[in-house]
């Protein structure tokens, strides 16, 4: 592992199926990563060699958010979630979801080492493997805007500027997640956040199911909607409430409900769940190149 001041970790959730698509990040000093990075090996041994969104169970979950909020001064996790019936791509003809996806790799990681580090943090990231990415733009595009440049004011000569450098990226590594919890713990947030938003109709009605003995459809004089859940739902759906429950003990204002999913009001807080919104009306998906 290159040595830097800080690290971060990678992991995407159904890049390329469904409606809700997602990516998370995790990242921290490394010296913190060096402390808690066998705490994570525990809980991941405990039942499997995983701890990924698409293997965990209730138990393993459970450990999984416990950790990450006892542990929320020492890490970040930032997820960025699309939606494809957006604006941004349900109109794109040909829409090219690789590159798609390394756009919206390089905006989620140039929004967290600019905005929400400090200065001059030197950075290595860990990404999980994929073919589809070229993890070498992406490092050239971050170095190209690693730089902020400012105007010197009542300077005697024209076009003389400052530099601020807002972070060193020293490399991007991608590792396969079974050697590496960190990116197990990206994929469990990836995982989480899209499947608050694609699910969100069976979340409302576990919790109205097990909150209240009079459900709302006995209140208004109406059947009870069957609720039909599967394993994995019976599983999955504890977990985001957890995390919803645990982020308003800390009052880190995560709304669920209100959003139709998990989402972060300020982006500061070290537990970002972020929904994309396009930001004019010429901000499109990219398209796939015609052949000549």
């Amino acid at each position: 592992m290159i040595k830097s001041s800080h690290v971060a970790f990678f992991d995407e959730s159904n890049w390329n199926k469904g409606r809700f698509r997602s990516i998370a990040m995790v990242s921290m000093k490394y010296d913190n990563y060096l402390e808690l990075r066998s705490q994570l090996c525990a809980i991941a041994s405990r039942k499997h060699s995983e701890m990924k969104w698409n293997k965990i169970d209730k138990e393993t979950g459970m450990n999984v958010i416990g950790f990450v909020f006892e542990n929320l001064h020492k890490i970040r996790i930032d997820v960025l979630t699309w939606d494809i019936e957006d604006s941004r791509h349900q109109s794109v003809i040909g829409r090219d979801d690789e590159q798609n996806l390394q756009r919206l790799y390089f905006r989620l990681m140039i929004t967290v080492m600019r905005d929400r580090w400090p200065n001059h943090a030197t950075w290595t990231l860990y990404p999980d493997e994929h073919s589809c990415i070229s993890w070498e733009t992406i490092k050239a595009y971050l170095d190209v805007h690693s730089l902020d440049t400012q105007p010197i004011l009542l300077d005697i000569l024209p076009f003389n500027f400052s530099f601020t450098r807002r972070y060193t990226n020293k490399g991007i590594t991608p590792l396969k997640s079974h050697h590496e919890p960190f990116i197990q713990l990206a994929d469990f947030f990836a995982g989480i956040a899209s499947y608050s938003f694609k699910c969100f109709n069976k979340v409302a009605l576990w919790e109205e199911a097990n909150t209240t003995q009079t459900t709302i459809f006995e209140r208004i004089g109406l059947e009870p909607t069957t609720l039909e859940l599967s394993r994995n739902d019976r599983d999955r759906i504890p977990l985001v409430w957890e995390i919803k429950r645990r982020a308003s003990q800390q009052k880190l204002g995560l709304s669920l409900k209100s959003t139709s999913g998990l989402l972060t009001w300020d982006p500061v807080s070290h537990l970002n769940f972020w929904l994309y919104q396009p930001q004019h009306e010429h901000d499109k998906a990219p398209t796939r190149l015609k052949p000549n």
